[in-house]
């Protein structure tokens, strides 16, 4: 399976107030936060899927 890359400005919105509090850089955030995605850009609207399920459920968590 390819991986599908996916524009979405949300991301960065809903979890801006989490990924401010924490210390490391936002594409490491995204990684740590291990939602079957990672970022690919330093503007924080486009991001690798990596793992379809793990990337449902946080959809599914996030209403992304």
């Amino acid at each position: 399976m390819d991986s599908e890359i996916i524009l979405n400005h949300n991301i960065y919105k809903i979890l801006y107030s989490e990924y401010t509090a924490s210390e490391c850089n936002y594409a490491l955030f995204i990684k740590r936060k291990n939602m079957g995605i990672i970022s690919i850009d330093l503007t924080g609207d486009f991001y690798k899927v990596v793992d379809e399920k793990k990337w449902l459920l946080s959809k599914l968590k996030y209403g992304f």
